[in-house]
């Protein structure tokens, strides 16, 4: 009825008064950082400070060199040969390989085994993929 839509749907059960919705309040707590000060960590500690030094080798023996955190995918790693090989932009699929032993997207490079800040750069195998 016209009375409930003018209270908000809301009606007290003895006398037809409207009520007062009920509101919840804020604690007023903020949980943000300021954005340079982010950056700044981002770049100091290589985002969160456990890189891998990584190698990335095509089929015609293309390298190219990069670091990148140890609980990344293996899917981002890839992303990211697609980004710098352009031979990869429109490939298909791609795989990479540790030691000749295929690499599966969901997993990370810290489940291969592939450690932070070893000292050495890891060699990946990054072919385009067969359709087989």
């Amino acid at each position: 009825d016209e009375r409930d839509e003018r209270a908000g749907g809301a009606m007290s059960d003895e006398d037809d008064e409207p009520v007062e919705p009920l509101r919840r309040q804020s604690t007023g707590m903020l949980l943000a950082l300021p954005a340079e000060e982010t950056e700044a960590n981002d770049e100091k500690d290589g985002a969160s400070g456990h890189c891998a030094d990584l190698l990335l080798v095509l089929d015609d023996g293309n390298e190219w060199s990069t670091s990148v955190d140890v609980s990344y995918t293996i899917e981002f790693v890839k992303a990211l040969a697609r980004e710098h090989f352009a031979e990869l932009k429109e490939a298909p699929a791609l795989e990479l390989k540790l030691d000749d032993r295929p690499l599966l997207d969901p997993m990370s490079l810290i489940d291969y085994g592939i450690q932070a800040d070893s000292g050495n750069a890891t060699r990946l195998m990054c072919s385009i993929a067969s359709a087989d």
